[in-house]
């Protein structure tokens, strides 16, 4: 069966926001096994990120695409904000771009089953 364009991108959307949620659960045990304290929900939503100084990458490469685009400045209380909408839509965009290359990538050939021998069992070869 065939899967459309839209099918692909749909599939990739979902796998990129899987992704996304996958990173991030593994990257707050790691915060959390080094100290860290904020419960999960403030620490995904970038709660403690108050100015521009304070916010990581994600928040950055945001602000400087708004800002460039706009020509427009963000003040500092947008800098969670920005992080996490960053974050999220670089996970998930990336999603479906792999989404669309995967779904017109070709099929890849059938292979003939090949004959190994279980040398351990003692057993007669067969197909593997």
């Amino acid at each position: 069966m065939s899967l459309t364009p839209l099918g692909a991108v749909a599939r990739g959307l979902v796998a990129g926001t899987v992704g996304t949620m996958a990173m991030d659960t593994l990257l707050y045990a790691e915060y959390r096994s080094g100290g860290g304290k904020s419960p999960f929900r403030r620490w995904e939503f970038s709660a403690d990120i108050e100015s521009w100084e304070q916010a990581p990458a994600p928040a950055q490469v945001g602000r400087r695409l708004f800002e460039g685009l706009l020509q427009r400045k963000l003040p500092d209380s947008r800098a969670g904000l920005v992080n996490n909408v960053t974050h999220w839509a670089f996970g998930i965009l990336n999603g479906a771009a792999y989404g669309v290359l995967a779904g017109s990538a070709p099929e890849p050939p059938q292979r003939a089953p090949r004959l190994r021998s279980d040398h351990c069992s003692g057993l007669p070869a067969r197909p593997g």
